[in-house]
């Protein structure tokens, strides 16, 4: 099995090669870890036969795309790859987004290397790994997240509406969609869950 892990911390990235590297059928784990380009990393998949591919989401110090879009490119250029997200920013919309992509896997950074090891198993034979399910959380339209992330810039509702083109009675009934759809009473509350569910990334990364 040949495995590629794209990681900015090279401490962990190296400690987790090692690790992998214990299991018998696991013959290599190639590293990126530095500073590089995206199109480095889709020629370096193009060019070589990677059974299963580990991608961070916050790769801020080797690329300027977050691992979500990096995933979604090389399957753009490469569908068949399988890309397990591995990631410290365990979100319900990061793993959304990442199942949307066409990953494979969503798993949290805190999980042991023999656990790792048997789900990276089961991906290899065809399976899939989230832990959500399509009913955890209505799904907030484009429109909706974007007028989160303006609320969340620091933008007031006269400033939102204006920005939108939309009249302060469009986006009354807008918030209150979103305030059914989270579970909250008002926009402090919105922004508090928005940010807990990782619908702004600012707030995050």
């Amino acid at each position: 099995m040949k495995i590629l892990l794209i990681e900015d911390h090279r401490l962990l990235s190296e400690s987790l090669k090692n690790s992998l590297l214990r299991y018998s059928d696991i013959q290599c784990v190639e590293t990126v870890d530095y500073k590089t380009t995206e199109r480095d990393i889709i020629s370096k998949i193009l060019s070589n036969s990677f059974d299963l591919l580990l991608i961070d989401i916050n790769i801020k110090k080797i690329l300027d795309i977050d691992g979500l879009e990096l995933c979604r490119n090389i399957l753009k250029e490469k569908p068949d790859c399988k890309i397990i997200i591995l990631t410290g920013y365990d979100y319900y919309a990061f793993e959304k987004e990442a199942k949307k992509s066409g990953a494979v896997g969503f798993l949290n950074k805190d999980i042991g290397t023999d656990k790792l090891y048997n789900i990276i198993k089961e991906i290899i034979k065809g399976k899939r790994h989230f832990k959500i399910s399509e009913d955890k959380l209505t799904d907030l339209t484009d429109k909706e997240l974007e007028i989160i992330n303006l609320y969340a810039q620091g933008f007031t509702r006269n400033e939102v509406a204006s920005k939108l083109f939309i009249s302060l009675r469009t986006l009354a009934n807008h918030l209150n969609i979103i305030y059914d759809k989270l579970d909250v009473k008002n926009y402090q509350e919105m922004l508090r869950k928005a940010t807990l569910l990782g619908y702004i990334k600012k707030n995050i990364f």
